[in-house]
């Protein structure tokens, strides 16, 4: 393998690496907001939401209670927008994985073969 391949190979895992975080970053977001926003809802609108609809799932009393809250609406928007950032990015660090191992797999049958 030569240098330009190796480093190739290297911009690739240190790309791989800064999405890593930021994903983890996302993530974190995502479920920060998730659980503000749950937390939330039962603080302030479950009881209530559930008196006036006896089998709302938790999905629907949120949407339900951002109608009225724009809180809620803030930690809905955070988190779906962070949950979408984390699944491209996963989608990302799937692919350069694939491209690394594509390579790593030459790389040996070079290795074997000569």
């Amino acid at each position: 393998m030569d240098s330009t391949k190796a480093l190739l190979l290297a911009k690739l895992a240190d790309e791989q690496i800064a999405l890593s975080r930021k994903y983890s970053e996302a993530r974190i977001a995502a479920g920060e907001a998730e659980t503000n926003l749950k937390l939330l809802l039962a603080a302030k609108a479950l009881k209530t939401i559930r008196g006036n609809k006896k089998n709302v799932g938790i999905d629907m009393a949120i949407l339900m209670f951002c109608e009225d809250s724009e809180e809620a609406r803030d930690y809905y928007r955070t988190y779906i927008t962070k949950r979408a950032e984390y699944k491209s990015l996963e989608k990302l660090i799937e692919a350069i994985d694939k491209k690394l191992s594509y390579h790593q797999s030459i790389m040996k049958y070079f290795r074997e073969n000569g």
